[in-house]
């Protein structure tokens, strides 16, 4: 369950994420683990409930869970005594507007680098319509799958979930050719009218999951480029956050980089995760890997017009441009790192840009 309180300008969201089998439960302030909030809320608890503590601009509150009936759970936020509205019981703004374009372009078949199957890649264009941005990003069909799960676990118990439209049905590669042309287009024209169905049901295009798959958050995307030649055009240079290997330092070619900026980082390659990597291991990839690769990568979009795309000085952090408007200041440069598998580390995790070394560098 997921609700949002503003205060001071800013609106802050709070989401509870609870399994009622096995009673396991965390929750989120603005996308952080809350302390403390890791445990357990079976059906066992008495009827008192449990309540998950939290502090959001010095105002304290809660989230409360408690059992209803035999099996059942209720959830409800309190912040400073007054009681928030669930997200999906308010009147979302995309009950009346649409609030994304959404457009599957082409589907592209190739190796995963670690084997000799195939895999294919959606090209999925999004155009947010409240402030015009737009993104281009690869996904497969278990993206779907996840994202489809999602969707239908955060709707459990409530009255739209029959709204919800069905998956394409994955079928057997022992009876299907998943590489047969037809069946791929079909899998293309199915996938277009399943996303384009979705995102009109009220309340979907508000959900964490909904925007971390399209790549488009609020104030981060997540894009992603094919490589078919050898060179990719960028200077990496290392992080020393966790979970933030590389990041990009120098665009030497634009053609081959459209849309990249100095400072956006490697995220995913072939779709596999480079959280758990070294910056050596992100390069080997990168360079060995046969062609064509999928390479993702995480963006701020406050930085997404700068002119300034140089990292020119070994002292200036790669997010800062010669315009004043165009920077992001250090403490807010948290980007969510969209998990190459959602069921590992859910839609996201928050890492942080951190301090590179521009030393150590590698051209590809």
């Amino acid at each position: 369950r997921t609700w949002t309180y503003s205060r001071g300008g800013t609106t802050h969201v709070l989401s509870v994420y609870h399994d009622p089998l096995t009673g396991v439960r965390s929750a989120t302030l603005d996308h952080e683990e809350i302390p403390g909030s890791l445990g357990s809320s079976s059906m066992f608890m008495d009827k008192s409930g449990h309540k998950v503590l939290f502090c959001v601009r010095g105002v304290s509150g809660y989230i409360e869970i408690k059992k209803v009936g035999w099996f059942g759970f209720s959830y409800d936020c309190f912040v400073g005594g007054e009681k928030l509205v669930e997200l999906t019981q308010k009147i979302s703004h995309s009950q009346g507007d649409e609030v994304y374009t959404v457009n599957i372009a082409e589907h592209r078949s190739g190796s995963d680098g670690y084997s000799e199957d195939k895999i294919t890649w959606y090209l999925i264009e999004t155009t947010r319509l409240a402030d015009g941005y737009t993104n281009t990003v690869h996904r497969r069909f278990k993206d779907f799958v996840s994202l489809n799960s999602d969707v239908r676990h955060h709707f459990k118990g409530h009255h739209l979930l029959s709204s919800l439209p069905s998956l394409p049905e994955k079928k057997s590669k022992l009876i299907t050719d998943h590489n047969d042309p037809a069946f791929l287009m079909e899998r293309e024209t199915q996938l277009q009218a399943y996303l384009s169905s979705l995102i009109r049901v009220p309340h979907v295009s508000d959900l964490t999951s909904t925007k971390a798959f399209l790549g488009l958050m609020e104030k981060v995307r997540e894009t992603s480029l094919v490589y078919t030649q050898q060179t990719i055009g960028v200077t990496l240079i290392p992080c020393d956050s966790p979970g933030t290997p590389a990041v990009i330092g120098f665009v030497q070619n634009p053609d081959t980089c459209p849309g990249l900026l100095a400072g956006d980082i490697v995220s995913k390659i072939n779709g596999n995760s480079t959280g758990s990597l070294t910056f050596n291991g992100v390069v080997r990839m990168l360079k060995h890997l046969p062609r064509p690769i999928v390479v993702h990568f995480v963006q701020a979009l406050a930085c997404s017009h700068s002119s300034q795309t140089e990292y020119r000085d070994s002292n200036l952090q790669p997010w800062k441009s010669d315009n004043a408007d165009d920077r992001v200041d250090r403490e807010q440069r948290h980007l969510p790192s969209f998990s190459g598998d959602v069921s590992d580390m859910g839609a996201f995790a928050e890492t942080s840009v951190g301090h590179s070394r521009p030393n150590d560098s590698e051209s590809l």
